[in-house]
């Protein structure tokens, strides 16, 4: 009687993981084409909208509204983002895991382990010790924003990147759904359905559909002679040559965070996923026409990070002696690509951003010397959102942003004669190359804009993290701290110094361990990677190289920690085998 009702309970424990992986499955595919979703969303919302003032602007879906925050004279987006929906519809995919996650403790877990709920929670994260500090992270996080100057930012956060603790809520809960997506196994015998193959194909068709609209786009835009016609409405003056290389994102570098996980995911399918060559081809495909929007989106560092998860691609096939033509195939349309595009100027995009990049390194080690007198134009732009000027108008220095071209006159390294800027008009003053600072930072003003004003950010950013080492300033609260030093910025544009200036070291530092742990756990088994764990891992690699010069963001972080899941899950099923053997030696 007894092994009659344990054997009635391992099949209703079963029966329950079952439900519960079909329900995450759901959830990961409603995520993953979430930007199909937004593109149909936006093409049924009528466009060219009459304001108050009788002026044709854009619906409530691409309008920006402005806000002085709290009196405090800081201006903040606050409402009208058109990328909000999708944030809204991500919240609602948070609470449904949140329900799945309450449902699994109640129905499985706690009937799996009865009294012994304790003891299995605390051997989990002994076994994946990744996971573990991963979950202090996150705990380092809601107090760190319960911290916060501003709590509502912290836990919301900003106009549109939305980066607060409800988004890192649901990174995790993204990481979560794979592993429950894993409960019930999966049969060897069945490939072609696998739900893990099933959720990459539609990530990869989502970002092929966003990169064929961008391109099409910018061909319309830059060649054919009339205005956007796929993602943005014929309305002046939204639609400009930045607005659509930024796809549906409103900003290029949000949409290279998608394309740095997407590019490289496509590359490993391509290379790993065992199919016949015909359906294989499609991945290749996929990886020519994302790599195309990536050279063109011009932000250099998902570049980069793609890139060298290529190199490291490469060596991989020489220690695994594994897949030696797929990787050429890759490497050739990498190189062909980054070879052949060019932008409106007929130059190559990669040589410009190398020779930028060159630029910023010796601005950096103090030979800024032979920089002296230039400006970029534009086109070797390094995934800067808008660069700051400082222009002096009688005994007053005035900010204005440089969103775009300079339409009439020259910026030397003395003065602007004429010129107008889209932002405004600047008439006439002295051009100021950076803001005056009370730093005492020898040599930070001078390589103040390398890397496209990035390594101000990164030194101002890691001053504001030592400055609040425990728990940081708070979640989206760097822009008050950023002003406070004389930095018109909210974001580090590196996730480390951003952690670090939001969080405060502990977390970073836990951060930091869960991602090792989880990275080199895989690194144990490399010669014998499946397709999950190889793209998994590359994937790991292109999208953490990316982020050191650029943010997370809701809509494409979630994204990453899909991928983390499916190295989580081979890590976890090469434990579970390990277990099964030591027992058959017993």
């Amino acid at each position: 009687m007894a092994r009659f009702k344990s054997n009635a309970k391992a099949r209703r424990i079963a029966t329950e993981k079952e439900k519960i992986s079909k329900v995450a499955k759901i959830l990961l595919m409603a995520f993953v084409v979430q930007f199909l979703f937004y593109l149909l969303i936006i093409h049924v919302v009528p466009f060219g909208v009459t304001n108050s003032k009788g002026e044709t602007v854009l619906n409530s879906f691409y309008t920006e509204n402005w806000h002085n925050y709290k009196g405090s004279g800081v201006n903040v987006h606050t409402e009208g983002n058109g990328i909000k929906v999708i944030y809204w519809y991500n919240m609602i995919l948070l609470a449904a895991n949140l329900i799945l996650c309450m449902y699994y403790i109640v129905n499985v877990f706690m009937e799996e382990n009865e009294r012994r709920g304790g003891a299995r929670i605390k051997t989990f994260f002994k076994e994946h010790k990744g996971l573990m500090f991963l979950f202090i992270f996150m705990t380092f996080g809601f107090l760190s924003s319960l911290c916060a100057y501003d709590k509502f930012r912290s836990f919301i956060g900003c106009y549109n990147l939305r980066d607060g603790y409800f988004s890192f809520m649901f990174y995790g809960s993204m990481l979560v759904n794979m592993l429950f997506l894993g409960l019930a196994g999966f049969n060897a015998e069945e490939k072609e359905k696998d739900p893990r193959k099933l959720i990459i194909k539609w990530f990869l068709i989502t970002a092929c559909v966003i990169s064929a609209f961008m391109l099409i786009d910018y061909w319309a835009l830059n060649y054919g002679g009339v205005k956007a016609v796929v993602i943005f409405p014929k309305v002046e003056p939204y639609v400009t040559k930045s607005s659509v290389t930024s796809a549906t994102f409103n900003n290029s570098n949000h949409f290279a965070y998608m394309l740095s996980i997407s590019v490289t995911a496509a590359a490993c399918m391509f290379i790993k996923s065992g199919e016949e060559m015909k359906k294989r081809i499609w991945y290749l495909l996929g990886f020519l026409l994302m790599t195309v929007a990536l050279i063109i989106n011009d932000t250099f560092g998902a570049y980069l990070g793609v890139m060298i998860a290529i190199i490291l691609m490469i060596v991989h096939a020489i220690i695994s002696k594994k897949e030696f033509i797929p990787v050429l195939a890759v490497v050739v349309v990498f190189i062909c690509a980054s070879l052949l595009t060019k932008n409106t100027s007929g130059k190559n995009i990669i040589q410009n951003d190398f020779s930028y990049i060159g630029k910023s390194i010796a601005a950096i080690l103090g030979s800024s010397e032979e920089n002296s007198g230039e400006t970029e134009s534009g086109d070797a732009k390094v995934e800067t959102d808008m660069q700051l000027l400082y222009v002096h108008s009688g005994d007053q220095v005035v900010a204005g942003y440089l969103s775009g071209e300079i339409l009439e006159g020259n910026v030397i390294s003395g003065e602007i004669i004429s010129g107008e800027v889209v932002s405004g008009e600047i008439v006439s003053g002295e051009f100021i190359p950076n803001k005056p600072s009370n730093s005492n930072n020898d040599g930070m003003d001078d390589a103040g804009d390398a890397g496209s004003g990035r390594w101000r950010l990164w030194v101002v950013g890691t001053e504001i993290a030592l400055e609040n080492p425990i728990f940081g300033v708070g979640l989206e609260n760097m822009l008050y701290a950023y002003n406070e030093k004389g930095v018109n910025e909210g974001r580090s544009h590196n996730l480390v110094v951003q952690l670090a200036g939001t969080l405060g070291f502990p977390a970073l530092i836990c951060y930091l361990l869960g991602v090792i742990f989880i990275f080199f756990g895989g690194l144990k088994s490399l010669k014998s990677w499946d397709a999950y764990m190889y793209t998994g891992m590359f994937v790991m690699v292109s999208y953490l190289l990316s982020s050191l010069t650029g943010n997370s963001a809701f809509y494409t972080s979630g994204y990453f920690y899909i991928f983390v899941g499916l190295v989580v899950l081979e890590l976890m099923k090469q434990k579970r085998e390990s277990k099964e053997l030591e027992n058959k030696k017993k």
